[in-house]
């Protein structure tokens, strides 16, 4: 093994880029199959390291009251959030499913309100992008409408993969789910 980068460990730290909390950083390793290898590092939090937390969530119309006690979860998250780092961002982006058979049901009414006074389905939506306003938060959870599904098959790792690959604080929707990453 050879350590490429090996900084010490730092206290604090605003950024990515100026925290170091893992010991060493990188590192060069040769292994021969089925040979075990320990690896020693260090690992201390840097005080007032920025959290985002993107919440995604299943709105599906079983979700709905779950969806409530989130709106409210908003500002007790950032409270709590606040005892740990002050640049903490949150946001909140939803999925239902696929809109393709099986997870939806395809009939074209069904498309348009799968349930009664449900939302037309859809793979993902960011509702609000990473952002210091906790208010904000439960206004854009609150106002999300649920929509309709068939439960059987989930396809909820869809909705993860967009929020992965969107960088989701620059993610735009269109045409209630065409996801445009910039």
């Amino acid at each position: 093994m050879e350590k490429l980068v090996d900084k010490q460990l730092s206290d604090t730290g605003t950024s990515e880029e100026d925290a170091v909390q893992i010991k060493p950083q990188r590192i060069k390793l040769k292994l021969k199959p089925k040979s075990p290898f320990s690896l020693n590092v260090e690992f201390r939090q840097a005080v007032d390291y920025p959290v985002d937390l993107y919440y995604l969530m299943d709105l599906s119309k079983s979700m709905e009251d779950d969806k409530d006690k989130l709106a409210a979860l908003g500002n007790l998250l950032a409270t709590t959030m606040q005892n740990i780092t002050s640049n903490f961002r949150l946001g909140f982006g939803s999925f239902v499913d696929k809109v393709v058979m099986p997870y939806v049901s395809t009939v074209p009414q069904k498309l348009k309100e799968p349930c009664t006074g449900c939302a037309p389905p859809y793979g993902f939506k960011n509702h609000m992008p990473l952002s210091l306003n906790t208010e904000e938060f439960e206004r854009q959870v609150k106002a999300a409408s649920v929509s309709g599904n068939l439960d059987a098959p989930e396809g909820g790792f869809d909705a993860i993969m967009q929020a992965i690959v969107c960088h989701v604080s620059h993610c735009h929707v269109l045409d209630g789910h065409l996801i445009v990453c910039q």
